[in-house]
């Protein structure tokens, strides 16, 4: 069964049908198919490091799109969904057409603006028909407003093309978002990041990593949300606040993306303006803002969380160990902060010697620590 937005477009007839996306789509699939590893994307050249840019991921965003108008209850027309499928399938093969002597980290920056070009190849070399000059544009144009380096006011918001009405500002702001949704461990498999890790610059490799734990997205009418589940491994302390570390990374990451188009969204009553961080064991939301009020909360700066320190921090909460729950208060390297509430197992005592070791770990650093009540009836939700 073909992706829902086929299925659309398969409904349509004239000019704007499925048979001239699917002439595009065949000759896509062979620039992409065989990339090694196979579907994967652009790891077959030097200093090739990219996660997943190829049919899997179009297929991605395709699904991510679709639930975005489905839930938003927009109607396109059938050069819209044309356009969409196209601007999908278009919108990071310039990465497979790099020019000589460019390198990946430009060609992340351009590929954007190079779709054109790109067009104009597979057009001169008779791999694809002709578009008439206002689908073109139209392409480039949507294609181009995916990457946040492009102000979306910039782009047409309306436009006819074929007898109908055409809106490429809302369509490149969708798939701006619905590309941005992509995130989670099927874009970036640990698999593959063992297999190519010693040729992927470090700078890289967070990344890769920043998708690990992300099992998926769903978009939530309700909380006008976009809510990512992820899974935190428990029993080892470094990787447990690693793992929060990044998720709150990719957590800002899509809010951004959500807030270059929040204006467009907002005109076109689009309910989605919010980003929540889900459990993806438990299905409770992860608040990285707020602290249970019974807890030892230890500030301490994201310089300071290194794999060395949290083992010693580990060992201290292991040897002394009790009922207070800890949470650490991180400084981010952007100023910002995050409260990441460790699991019961990391449950410590309370007591002046124990707040001394605590401090030998981290140096200068502030513990507040609050009573916990005795009756149980004293605590509040």
């Amino acid at each position: 069964m073909d992706h829902p937005i086929e299925e659309k477009l398969k409904e349509c007839n004239g000019s704007c049908d499925h048979s001239t996306f699917n002439e595009i789509r065949k000759i896509l699939e062979k620039v992409v198919a065989f990339q090694p590893p196979v579907d994967r994307a652009i790891l077959n050249t030097p200093d090739g490091y990219y996660n997943d840019h190829g049919i899997y991921h179009f297929e991605r965003v395709e699904d991510n799109y679709f639930e975005i108008i489905e839930k938003s209850g927009i109607s396109l027309t059938c050069c819209e969904y044309l356009l969409v499928l196209l601007s999908i399938w278009f919108h990071d093969i310039a990465l497979f057409f790099k020019p000589s002597g460019e390198t990946q980290d430009e060609g992340r920056n351009h590929h954007h603006i190079r779709v054109g070009s790109v067009i104009d190849i597979l057009e001169n070399g008779n791999h694809i028909s002709k578009m008439d000059l206002v689908q073109k544009q139209l392409l480039i144009d949507i294609c181009q407003g995916h990457s946040r380096k492009i102000n979306l006011d910039g782009i047409n918001p309306h436009v006819v093309w074929n007898g109908q009405e055409i809106r490429p500002r809302l369509l490149s702001s969708i798939l701006r978002v619905a590309d941005a949704l992509d995130i989670d461990k099927r874009r970036a498999p640990e698999s593959i990041f063992e297999i190519f890790e010693d040729g992927i610059p470090e700078h890289s490799k967070i990344h890769w990593k920043k998708h690990f734990g992300v099992s998926g997205t769903r978009i939530n009418p309700n909380h006008s949300s976009v809510d990512i589940d992820v899974f935190f491994t428990k029993n080892n302390l470094d990787s447990y606040v690693q793992q929060h570390i990044l998720a709150d990374w990719v957590r800002k990451e899509v809010l951004d993306e959500l807030n270059s188009v929040e204006k467009i969204f907002e005109e076109n009553k689009i309910p989605l303006h919010n980003v929540r961080l889900m459990d993806g064991t438990s299905g409770n939301r992860i608040e990285l803002d707020s602290h249970p009020p019974t807890h030892m909360v230890i500030n301490v700066t994201q310089q300071n969380l290194t794999e060395e320190n949290l083992e010693k921090l580990e060992k201290i909460i292991q040897e002394n160990s009790g009922d207070v729950g800890i949470v650490l208060k991180v400084i981010l390297e952007d100023q910002t902060d995050i409260n990441i509430t460790l699991p019961p197992n990391f449950n410590i005592g309370s007591s002046e010697s124990i707040q001394g070791q605590l401090k030998t770990v981290f140096g200068s650093l502030q513990i507040d620590t609050i009573r916990i009540p005795t009756k149980r009836g004293a605590i509040r939700n």
